[in-house]
């Protein structure tokens, strides 16, 4: 099952509740750069590429 639009708000409301927006995106990138490139789960890609944008991230210029 895919994540939901809602969710992943949610989840990125709670990681904000802790730290900030820039460290968000650093631990993004780093699931991405360890997990995300390597694996055929396009719910995952998907779900990652979702966090990305809901953060005003761009991910157009990397592979998520």
């Amino acid at each position: 099952m895919v994540t939901t639009k809602e969710e992943s708000t949610q989840l990125i409301i709670i990681m904000l509740r802790y730290i900030s927006r820039k460290r968000t995106i650093e631990i993004l990138k780093d699931m991405n750069d360890e997990v995300g490139r390597f694996t055929d789960n396009k719910s995952l890609k998907n779900s990652l590429a979702m966090a990305y944008r809901l953060l005003g991230a761009e991910d157009g210029k990397r592979k998520i």
